[in-house]
């Protein structure tokens, strides 16, 4: 059964843009879209388990990606964390990104390494 659910799930999600890694990750919303799909796809996952957290992980990344000014201030620290290599719990733009969406930043921190661990595979 969750085989079933799992190749209905693929046929839905939007392959092209999850796997069409961002050319310039400088570029905020090329990246937004990827990401965007990304969290989609894990939206999607989140229906085959039980758990809950996994949901609200979900939900809690899509509210970044669907405003602006949270977004804008997460993309800031992807870029001064990657280009930069800024510590994010020095950072101040970290406490930007918590006092823009109310998130602990424990979270802002977990969004922003799985955003890393995905980006890090294409080098793979």
């Amino acid at each position: 059964m969750v085989l079933f659910k799992l190749l209905a799930l693929l046929r839905t999600l939007r392959l092209n843009d999850l796997l069409s890694y961002p050319s310039d990750l400088r570029d905020s919303e090329e990246v937004r879209t990827w990401v965007s799909a990304v969290v989609d796809a894990l939206a999607a996952f989140t229906d085959l388990t039980e758990t809950e957290v996994d949901d609200e992980i979900a939900d809690a990344i899509a509210q970044v990606v669907d405003n602006d000014v949270a977004w804008s201030a997460l993309h800031t620290l992807l870029i001064s964390m990657i280009f930069d290599n800024v510590d994010p719990t020095n950072a101040n733009v970290l406490q930007d990104v918590c006092n823009t969406t109310g998130f602990n930043p424990m979270l802002i921190l977990a969004i922003i390494q799985m955003i890393r661990a995905i980006l890090s595979l294409r080098k793979s």
